[in-house]
């Protein structure tokens, strides 16, 4: 039987796993929205056409915006960056969002794109748009208790 202290350092330790391992879990998203895009491709799509441009003329302009929302929701990458583990995982979902980005304006570059560079393409901007659209609905519905508070009293005085 654990004594309560025992307990008690266990649930901290616990706690300090989830907040090391929740900067992750949009990087498993976009990891499961890669899977996702490949099964795609793999059963819908036909390998003659690939995909239509117009999805990489879109997707090249949502990364950006995305990437560009979660920086500036609550300064998010700042908070983030505490630990080497937080911050590589930072730098990984950033290059992420760059590659994506990169493979959707190199698809918009030709007339024509070989069956290895759609593929590729697709997956990794699919990846991406996923990443970033997970971290920022996280960035915004993680919110800090003192930033509550300074926005309801800010809202108290304008009302």
């Amino acid at each position: 039987m654990m004594t309560s202290a025992e307990v008690a350092k266990a649930l901290v330790m616990a706690r300090t796993g989830w907040r090391r391992f929740r900067i992750a879990l949009p990087l498993a998203f976009g990891v499961l929205a890669a899977f996702l895009a490949s099964t795609f491709w793999e059963y819908l799509f036909d390998p003659a056409k690939g995909v239509h441009q117009e999805y990489f003329a879109q997707v090249s302009q949502i990364i950006p915006l995305l990437l560009i929302a979660v920086g500036l929701e609550a300064r998010f990458f700042d908070q983030l960056r505490r630990g080497a583990i937080e911050r590589t995982l930072i730098l990984v979902t950033v290059i992420i969002l760059c590659l994506g980005e990169m493979l959707a304006i190199s698809a918009l570059t030709t007339e024509s794109l070989t069956p290895w560079h759609g593929y590729i393409a697709f997956v990794v901007t699919a990846q991406a748009w996923s990443v970033a659209l997970i971290t920022l609905l996280w960035a915004l519905t993680r919110t800090d208790p003192k930033r509550r508070r300074t926005a309801e009293r800010a809202a108290e005085h304008v009302s």
